[in-house]
């Protein structure tokens, strides 16, 4: 039987970089003939995930590998879109949805259950990337093609742009460029972006989120020094990222969203956040968080109470 040691690490080191996944293409051109590679698919060391791509023996499942082996079974021009998209370039939200969602060059129907595809007469290099090993429309390709969206508010699409402008994973002059080829299409309703880009304006700087900045003011109102936002702390061996905070004090908070804990999905963020206040608290912080019932007098109360415990 072909197909020895030697091929089988010349399949896993190309596996390696497909999130353990192989296709038939693949052990043959290692040197695998048509009976090594069903020999080792009955036997359990490859897992069949989609028609024609299997996964190495030992590589654990996730969520990037479902969507990557769904992309490679329609082919490898085809790019993971819409809220499987958003999920992947962890935009702010909940992008729960009906299966896979592919966008292809080609008609062909989605090989497999499970896998929603939508058809572009173009998609351009800059259209395609990288995220956590799956290929996927761009940051901008992916913002325009979940605008249609009827469970994201305006408002909501706003706090997801002005999100990829600070981390840089987009700029308005890139979204506006994405936005000038295409045409209206299911997923896309392109006057909102539009919308979107005219309010921003040229120059526009999004900052930190519009309640951080509240509760920051309120605190200085009150006669406290300006707090940090948007800081990055180590603890428990984890780096999180907190809203506000005075870092030396170890007084820190967040500001938690309904837009984000409410509705399906939102209790993974719930129990995400309540880890993370109990790592925070063990590593010698105080901790607060607040959302849209918390005052002025509230917030300065919290804060400054958790200050007066050094």
């Amino acid at each position: 039987m072909e197909g020895g040691a030697g091929t089988d690490r010349a399949v896993a080191r190309l596996a390696s970089r497909r999130l353990g996944l192989v296709a038939p293409g693949d052990a043959a051109a290692a040197g695998f003939s048509r009976t090594a590679w069903q020999h080792r698919v009955r036997t359990g060391r490859w897992e069949r995930k989609r028609r024609r791509i299997y996964a190495i023996g030992g590589v654990p499942s996730s969520f990037e590998q479902e969507v990557e082996a769904a992309r490679l079974s329609h082919g490898p021009g085809a790019l993971a879109t819409g809220p499987t998209a958003a999920r992947l370039w962890d935009m702010p939200g909940r992008h729960e949805s009906d299966g896979i969602h592919l966008l292809t060059l080609t008609p062909g129907k989605a090989r497999g259950p499970g896998i929603v595809t939508r058809r572009s007469r173009l998609i351009v290099p800059a259209d395609r990337a990288s995220r956590r090993g799956v290929g996927v429309t761009s940051w901008a390709r992916t913002f325009v093609e979940n605008s249609a969206r009827h469970d994201l508010s305006d408002r909501q699409l706003g706090w997801i742009l002005d999100d990829g402008l600070r981390r840089n994973l987009v700029t308005l002059d890139r979204l506006a460029g994405t936005l000038e080829r295409l045409r209206p299409g299911p997923g896309r309703r392109l006057r909102r972006v539009h919308s979107l880009l005219e309010v921003r304006g040229v120059g526009y700087q999004p900052g930190a989120s519009q309640p951080e900045v509240r509760i920051a003011e309120w605190l200085v109102a009150a006669g406290f020094a300006r707090p940090q936002l948007n800081v990055m702390v180590d603890a428990g061996g984890v780096r999180w990222e907190l809203d506000g905070a005075y870092v030396q004090a170890r007084v820190g908070w967040d500001y938690h969203s309904s837009f984000i804990h409410e509705g399906p999905g939102g209790i993974t963020t719930v129990r995400k956040d309540t880890r993370k206040a109990l790592v925070l608290k063990q590593a010698g912080w105080r901790y607060s968080a607040f959302d849209e019932t918390t005052t002025e007098a509230g917030a300065v109360a919290a804060v400054g109470y958790d200050l007066g415990q050094e």
